[in-house]
């Protein structure tokens, strides 16, 4: 099983800015994520969407109320930034977009059996050949534009990981196998667990289909902490899009796998990265009024294709 060996990318690349960013602490209530930067720069053919269904979503119209869990910080160029230690328990993790012109997410792979960073920068040149037996996805914050930040709440486990952006550039080689990966350590830290912030909207993946969000009516605008819960056999991730007017999600899966040189028709604006079956992570959306779609972009094993391509693929109204 691999991870998006496609683009949403521009063609053309330019040299990157490195900042590193400092861990801070998360504020009582939830601040409007920053503003938006310049637009995805490819396009191609519409791809029929699949069916969407499945299981179940709460949405709650009361305030958001985040818990304090220390946060951990990241930057992404042409490498990704950040400590290489940090303690277990629920964190906070932001990663921030530096570069000018690709798209850039962190994906922890938790290492499992013995395995060591080595056994996963060495395999990860290979994707083709990625065992999905000693594979353990365990989330963190899914892409964004440059200038853009995106965060989830991660429980961290103590043990050894590899961060990597699995997003491809535009001749659809992976970040991961140009040098975008570092190893973190957690360590046990011995620390009383936070609270996981309360999630106001919950949503569920399996194969191949988000959970039926019941959004009919539509969601109200503003910032939101999203649950989301891998309740299939495969991992799974959410990633969130705001899309262009009159836009699908299947119009923007389509351009992402296509690939050129004409605009994307949405923006990619966090959500989470994949997560392995019965696993459930949580992050920040600050929601503007528009049409939105999440998409899981993880390669099935058995038919090559990314999971929206099987109908993995949902839309909702922000009003």
């Amino acid at each position: 099983m691999m991870l998006e060996p496609i683009s949403d990318t521009p063609r053309r690349r330019r040299p990157f800015v490195m900042v590193l960013l400092s861990a801070v602490a998360l504020g009582a209530s939830l601040a409007v994520l920053q503003s938006r930067a310049a637009r995805d720069n490819v396009g191609g053919p519409l791809l029929t969407e699949g069916p969407v269904a499945g299981g179940q979503a709460r949405v709650s119209t009361d305030a958001v109320a985040l818990a304090a869990p220390p946060e951990v910080a990241f930057d992404a160029d042409e490498c990704i930034h950040g400590p290489g230690m940090v303690p277990a328990g629920l964190t906070k993790i932001t990663l921030t977009n530096m570069g000018k012109q690709e798209i850039h997410q962190i994906q922890l792979v938790e290492l499992e059996d013995g395995r060591t960073y080595d056994d996963v920068t060495d395999a990860l040149q290979s994707p083709d050949e990625l065992d999905p037996s000693w594979i353990s996805y365990a989330g963190g914050p899914n892409a964004v534009v440059p200038g853009r930040s995106a965060s989830a709440f991660v429980d961290l486990k103590p043990g050894r990981y590899v961060v990597i952006c699995t997003i491809a550039n535009s001749l659809g080689k992976p970040h991961y196998t140009e040098g975008m990966a570092m190893e973190l350590t957690v360590t046990d830290s011995g620390v009383t667990a936070v609270a996981a912030p309360p999630a106001d909207l919950e949503v569920s993946g399996q194969e191949f289909n988000f959970g039926d969000m019941g959004l009919a009516e539509g969601l109200p605008a503003g910032p939101r902490v999203v649950s989301f819960v891998n309740k299939g056999t495969q991992p799974h991730e959410a990633a969130l899009i705001r899309l262009d007017a009159g836009a699908t999600a299947a119009d923007y899966y389509a351009a992402v796998a296509a690939a050129g040189d004409t605009p994307m028709p949405g923006q990619r604006v966090g959500g989470m990265g994949a997560i392995i079956p019965g696993q459930a992570q949580s992050f920040i959306a600050d929601l503007q009024p528009g049409r939105y779609a999440l998409i899981c972009f993880v390669i099935d094993p058995a038919a090559r294709v990314a999971h929206a391509a099987m109908g993995m693929t949902t839309e909702f109204q922000v009003n």
